[in-house]
């Protein structure tokens, strides 16, 4: 499928961030695996129960730079994500969940987990978009022939559809089309195909427990974490 690239900022139609320009390194490589290496190191302690809620929460808003390189159709996500890190980092959530098994636990006792404006739904947000994230860029690096369209769509389908309505579902397949080309992405987060693929390499070991631990404790609640 090929799918008609969207013009997002300068450098020949593609949005570079000043951070990513100065270091010289992609966004994989030089923001998402520093910002989720010591997570990890502390998950390996102490799962979920070590890992801090600030930490980990300043670190799935780094997301925000791959939706908002997707283009409009993705706005919503870097506007959600942006509102979840500002209700989780407020003082009274992190005094009392200081970390992130504290989001679901605390939430469990008075049966409220995944119920719409308490923290453990907040955190199941940020989960389905580190999921989405993940995905989305195995996708590119397994199989360089794929459209970024293609990726996205499968990525979409098998991570974030369940949990849409049906318009929402809708405007977004649609807007899937808009989406920039495969070569514009990966310039707009300053990675090539092999920068990509080597810092894909490093990320996915990182993130891929926290994810299945965070999947099995809303487990119990999945139900209502889809309405």
């Amino acid at each position: 499928v090929t799918n008609k690239p969207v013009p997002v900022g300068s450098e020949g139609g593609v949005q570079v961030s000043s951070a990513l320009k100065m270091n010289g390194e992609g966004w994989v490589g030089s923001v998402a695996v520093p910002a989720f290496s010591p997570l990890s190191e502390k998950f390996a302690v102490g799962g979920l129960s070590s890992v801090p809620t600030r930490e980990f929460v300043l670190a799935c808003a780094e997301l925000v730079a791959v939706f908002d390189r997707l283009g409009v159709t993705f706005q919503i996500a870097s506007q959600d994500v942006a509102e979840k890190k500002t209700n989780l980092l407020k003082e009274d959530v992190l005094s009392a969940s200081p970390f992130v098994q504290d989001l679901i636990t605390n939430d469990e006792k008075e049966d409220k987990v995944c119920v719409p404006e308490q923290s453990s739904r907040m955190l199941h947000c940020l989960k389905r978009m580190l999921v989405f994230v993940a995905a989305l860029m195995q996708k590119l690096v397994a199989d360089r022939s794929l459209s970024l369209y293609t990726c996205a769509a499968e990525a979409y389908s098998e991570t974030l559809e369940k949990y849409h309505s049906t318009a929402v579902k809708l405007v977004i397949k649609g807007g899937l089309w808009f989406l920039p080309n495969r070569s514009n992405f990966l310039k707009a987060i300053n990675e090539t195909e092999d920068s990509a693929e080597a810092s894909m390499a490093k990320f996915i070991p990182m993130i891929n427990p926290m994810i299945d631990e965070l999947e099995r404790a809303f487990a119990p609640w999945e139900n209502r974490c889809l309405k």
